[in-house]
């Protein structure tokens, strides 16, 4: 990992408030939870670029541009090519991307505080290490959990109720003719006192819901709202202070733009089906043939649920003694 590289690890969480470049020299300025900010001086910078997760922008490299998305510094991560990046989230609501790779090249860094002064990079770890053991006095985990279902109770509760959602914790459930909407939001199983973090979750099913029924028994797809805008950091990352009300409004965006377009895209099975197939085409495999051929089978399609069958993939036995179950010969 590069000298720049441990640089961004260290602003995790931070915010870009101002992003300049000019005659291959670039300046970042992050401020960090905690109150202070530090300016990146990047000399011989070859790239400075945002590829976003999601939304109607390609690469976004203007300087100012990137500064009005108002970009949050996630984990680090590397390509399989070696090259590194860190995962960002747009923190500026309405913004046309939802965030993103943000991707730095530099041949050298120079670090600035607050008032313009050159900083060291052990002096950089000490603000880094102070403002960890503040954020972790400042908010314990309980903490976070009571602030996120706060938000729920705020907004996200009437938004779904407005949907025909009913509400048991943090799951919604709705009803449809022959399907059964979910969404729920669940803990991310590192949590600590300096941060948390909740991802929001999508599972369609198929079939009526009778009483005693668990709808684990009849799942079709589970889609995390990020796995749907091509991202892979948590969803809701909890640091610090919470802003409650900023944080439920963004609960409710993402409800309006990720999770209620997803259902409303699959109004029956059909299209449930159509969506699965899709799915493999895309993927170039047959990941879901045999989803899609169990839900065939179970409503008496059995010309189409054989043809799924015999592309699924799978031990090939346990799927020929699965479709005999319904009197389909492979």
């Amino acid at each position: 990992m590069s000298h720049l590289d441990d640089i961004l690890t260290l602003l995790r969480l931070g915010t870009l408030r101002e992003a300049r470049r000019e005659d291959g020299r670039a300046r970042l300025t992050v401020a960090v939870p905690g109150g202070w900010v530090t300016t990146l001086v990047l000399d011989g910078c070859t790239d400075l670029h945002l590829d976003p997760s999601m939304g109607p922008l390609d690469k976004v490299s203007d300087p100012a541009a990137l500064t009005a998305l108002e970009l949050q510094l996630l984990d680090r991560s590397m390509e399989p090519s070696g090259r590194t990046f860190v995962w960002t989230r747009t923190q500026r609501r309405g913004a046309p991307v939802r965030g993103g790779r943000f991707v730095v090249r530099a041949a050298n860094v120079a670090l600035l505080d607050e008032g313009g002064a050159p900083i060291g990079y052990e002096a950089l770890v000490a603000r880094a290490a102070a403002a960890t053991k503040a954020r972790m006095q400042s908010f314990a985990v309980a903490d976070y959990r009571k602030a996120f279902d706060g938000a729920l109770r705020r907004e996200v509760r009437p938004f779904l109720a407005t949907a025909r959602f009913s509400a048991e914790r943090r799951t919604f459930l709705r009803a449809r003719p022959g399907l059964i909407d979910e969404i729920s939001f669940e803990q991310g199983r590192w949590a600590s006192a300096e941060s948390t973090s909740f991802t929001m979750r999508m599972g369609l099913f198929v079939g009526e819901l009778q009483p005693g029924d668990k709808l684990d028994e009849k799942t079709v797809l589970v889609r995390t709202a990020s796995a749907l805008t091509r991202t892979f950091e948590p969803d809701y990352i909890l640091a610090g202070r919470v802003d409650e009300e900023a944080l439920a409004a963004g609960l409710r965006d993402d409800l309006a733009l990720v999770a209620l377009p997803f259902f409303d895209n699959l109004r029956n099975t059909d299209e449930v089906i159509a969506f699965l197939d899709a799915e493999d085409r895309r993927r170039g495999d047959h990941f879901h043939a045999f989803m899609a051929a169990n839900i065939l089978a179970r409503l008496g399609r059995l010309e189409e649920a054989h043809a799924h069958f015999l592309v699924a993939e799978g031990d090939r036995d346990a799927i020929r003694r699965f479709a005999a179950s319904f009197g389909i010969t492979l």
